[in-house]
């Protein structure tokens, strides 16, 4: 079993990259992997791999193709594939660490549709005073067909009643 490490650069954060790269490795039999942002700079990734040298190397090489990215990502660069000493670096098991992933991934969410959560309680109330709009408007309609003595003028939300004066 061999060991090897890769960074990728450009737009690889907060576009799907690591659960991509995740997903990709567990498809593959005896390739274990992880994609790492931690401790890096902000547009760069971190990819070890564990596994016979022709898969990783197989791997390392279907990331490089353009079309082999989430749809977000922008790479500008993926660095040479560097194999490492087998006792100087651990390589966590791509399952488990995928579940991490995922539960980091949902802790960004959570946020997200708390905010959406009260962007809807605002929008029902929007609705509950358009609705009453509405009423009010088709009961004025009902007046204003009734009525020919008189035209009525909107006047924001409100309609009023103009005496039609004739000379």
């Amino acid at each position: 079993m061999k060991k090897a490490r890769f960074y990728i650069k450009g737009k690889v954060q907060d576009v799907g990259y690591r659960p991509y790269i995740m997903k990709e490795v567990i498809k593959r039999e005896g390739l274990n992997g992880i994609a790492d942002n931690y401790n890096l700079e902000e547009d760069s990734m971190e990819v070890l791999l564990e596994g016979e040298k022709n898969k990783i190397v197989d791997f390392y090489d279907f990331l490089k193709k353009e079309e082999n990215k989430p749809r977000e990502a922008e790479v500008k660069e993926i660095s040479e594939l560097e194999f490492l000493n087998s006792t100087s670096v651990h390589v966590p098991k791509a399952s488990e660490y995928s579940q991490a992933l995922t539960f980091e991934q949902l802790g960004k969410g959570i946020p997200i549709l708390k905010n959406m959560y009260h962007s809807m309680e605002g929008m029902n109330e929007n609705i509950k005073g358009i609705k009453m709009n509405r009423k009010l408007y088709n009961g004025i309609r009902k007046i204003k067909s009734r009525s020919s003595f008189h035209r009525w003028k909107r006047c924001g939300a409100l309609y009023i009643k103009i005496p039609e004066i004739i000379i």
